[in-house]
């Protein structure tokens, strides 16, 4: 029996004692033998998590994940349990099974849908990809909030947010996509609770084709010289990395949608000392905000535009904020 009919890839019967041996239990077991030194990783991330140790004849996938999780940490407690799953996968957040997963649900399928594409998961079902609903503000903003209202707040700071993949058409090479709408989405990405994935080459516009995911598998390009474009986009992310791994509030502080009217979606993350306000708008029109700073604990901030086409005053305990059409920007200090 092969995995999803690729003969090369056996179905493995995790029923059976001697093969969760060789897997995960013994102590030179493949998972235990790689968190060991020499080679001491610093965890396992699990290619489709979500169908592993079950099918039609046998399902031991809650078990097998429990023996897993508790075997992983016993031979090194800070390794990371990392699963590829597209759904929300509340279930698994439980101490006793995942500790992350690259967050398709919270990040990368509202994002893209944002910026201009379908449902990644829904687009590859025919008939669920024929469904039509509103794809502005609102719908991304409620998508965020469903998540993060299922999952506690200490998981929602280890997840993997992404926006491309290697199973996935980068973002900027799908053709009704413009450089502004990615950077807009590579801003709000840096902004979610949650660890930052970018996939190699996203940095600096790796070259590549949108036909097919070999387009976006393109080796690194580390000799030939960035195109202006290109190399504002480098500048771009050069900004966005030390703040994610320098700011409390970027890593564990708070989350507070602004704004998810029209087309304008906008969020603060805050601390008692820090405040960051993250805009994207796919409006084409200027747009408008207004923050009460007394929400954040704060009369005034000392306000500094850190990027983007963002005009801002402050009057009476009140930021306002004016940004472009198709603009993204980022306040704070």
């Amino acid at each position: 029996m092969s995995w999803f009919g690729v003969e090369t890839m056996p179905q493995l019967n995790y029923g059976s004692e001697k093969l969760r041996d060789i897997i995960y239990r013994n102590e030179n077991s493949v998972l235990k033998r790689y968190l060991k030194e020499p080679f001491n990783i610093d965890g396992w991330r699990f290619d489709v998590a979500d169908v592993m140790a079950r099918n039609e004849i046998l399902d031991v996938y809650h078990e097998v994940w429990q023996e897993i999780y508790q075997e992983v940490k016993k031979t090194k407690p800070d390794a990371v349990v990392l699963a590829e799953e597209w759904a929300d996968a509340w279930e698994m957040f439980d101490t006793k099974q995942w500790d992350s997963t690259m967050n398709y649900f919270q990040a990368a399928r509202p994002l893209r849908e944002f910026a201009g594409t379908g449902d990644l998961f829904m687009d590859r079902q025919a008939d669920l990809a024929k469904i039509h609903y509103p794809r502005d503000a609102s719908h991304l903003g409620h998508r965020i909030l469903q998540f993060l209202t299922k999952i506690p707040s200490q998981v929602q700071y280890q997840m993997l947010n992404l926006i491309d993949s290697h199973d996935i058409i980068r973002l900027y090479h799908m053709p009704n996509i413009t450089t502004q709408a990615f950077q807009g989405a590579s801003v709000i990405l840096f902004g979610l609770p949650g660890a930052t994935s970018i996939w190699y080459g996203d940095e600096q516009l790796l070259a590549g084709h949108g036909h097919s995911t070999e387009g976006t598998r393109y080796p690194m390009n580390w000799d030939v010289p960035l195109t202006p474009e290109q190399s504002q986009n480098f500048q771009l992310y050069q900004r966005l990395c030390p703040l994610k791994t320098s700011r409390e509030a970027l890593q564990t502080g708070g989350f507070k949608i602004i704004s998810m009217t029209g087309d304008l979606f906008a969020f603060a993350r805050f601390t008692k000392e820090e405040f960051f306000l993250f805009m994207w708008s796919q409006s084409d029109e200027v747009e408008q905000l207004e923050v009460s700073l007394a929400d954040f604990g704060m009369s005034e901030i000392i306000q500094e535009v850190l990027f983007g086409d963002v005009t801002v005053n402050q009057e009476g305990g009140q930021l306002k904020v004016t940004l472009v059409a198709k603009g993204f920007g980022l306040v704070g200090h």
